[in-house]
């Protein structure tokens, strides 16, 4: 029996400029926290290992040093029948945006499911502002991931790093998000 796979995928981190010098991409910075660090240890503290507890196959691989071969480095390592969860935090210029988004693929029926089910794991631990589930529209975040990639793809904006409320909410229960997005990830594989 087919195995489906889940590619847990922690946005920023290592990237290389237009100098081809290799650099630290924190990601959204805000109220002492780094979109990068928060996803790192969220996904290798918390889903990786309560999905190897379910025994659900998955892989995590950390945005690629040059952006643009993420899609081909995802694609040597999945296939249609898999899944890709991106992490990332939203962010603002100020204090006023909050809660949680989950973009899929506009037109992938199986990537607005999985999109559903996601924020509901969010919502469930979270109780953010639930801003729904959105089509990926070009020139949009992640959009190179949606395009290029086989499996179904979700990218997941947990809450707002800039938001002191939201953020705060996120770190103190990081554990449980955790282990609610490795839930929500198994339940969909196991359907599947």
């Amino acid at each position: 029996e087919l195995k489906h796979k889940a590619i847990l995928n922690i946005g920023h981190g290592n990237t290389i400029n237009k100098k081809g010098v290799r650099v630290y991409d924190p990601g959204a910075v805000g109220n002492g926290f780094e979109e990068y660090k928060y996803n790192y240890d969220l996904v290798n503290k918390y889903v990786s290992p309560y999905l190897k507890e379910m025994e659900v196959d998955h892989e995590v691989i950390i945005q690629s040093e040059r952006f643009s071969k993420l899609p081909a480095e995802i694609n040597r390592i999945s296939d249609k029948n898999d899944i890709i969860v991106s992490f990332h935090l939203n962010s603002v210029d100020y204090n006023e945006g909050n809660g949680v988004e989950v973009f899929h693929y506009p037109t992938s029926k199986e990537g607005k499911e999985l999109a559903k089910i996601m924020l509901e794991a969010n919502l469930k631990v979270t109780r953010l502002k639930n801003r729904g589930i959105k089509p990926n529209i070009l020139g949009a975040r992640g959009h190179a991931l949606f395009q290029k990639t086989k499996a179904t793809a979700v990218l997941i904006e947990s809450g707002f790093i800039t938001n002191d409320r939201d953020i705060a909410t996120l770190n103190a229960i990081q554990k449980e998000l955790g282990k609610s997005y490795a839930e929500a990830i198994a339940d969909y594989i196991n359907r599947k």
